[in-house]
């Protein structure tokens, strides 16, 4: 059993980033952190992103288009009208291909990360296997 007493003792400042990282520690979900100014980059995909789709965080983060090419081609229209909704709280379900060919279905829910004057700079995404669930 893991104590997570020094996590929930962070000040309420301690937030962003390390947050995503202490979650994303805690879970099975992949979470990653998405900035959108000046440009859309990936800064953070959390190690465990392996255990769901078989690619490395440093896979995807020297490659961020190959998050893309993990999501089956029926869905891809879904994450270019989510890009549109980008500035809306939502969730969604995705097919992912895991890398060895099998199939699994996928939550993903963001949050929105502002600047200290309000402007939205970007995303911390959670994502978690639910194909047990979808299949059940």
């Amino acid at each position: 059993m893991r104590d997570v007493s020094a996590i929930v003792e962070h000040p309420p400042e301690d937030h962003g980033r390390h947050r995503l990282v202490r979650i994303a520690e805690l879970t099975r979900d992949v979470g990653y952190r998405l900035s959108l100014a000046p440009e859309p980059t990936l800064e953070y995909v959390s190690p465990n992103v392996f255990d769901l789709l078989g690619v490395t965080a440093e896979e995807l983060l020297g490659d961020p288009r190959r998050w893309r090419e993990l999501i089956l081609d029926e869905d891809r229209p879904h994450l270019t009208s989510a890009a549109a909704r980008a500035f809306q709280r939502f969730g969604r379900r995705d097919l992912c291909r895991h890398i060895e060919g099998h199939v699994l279905w996928v939550d993903a829910r963001h949050v929105l990360v502002r600047s200290p004057t309000g402007d939205v700079i970007g995303t911390e995404w959670l994502v978690r296997d639910v194909t047990n669930m979808v299949l059940a």
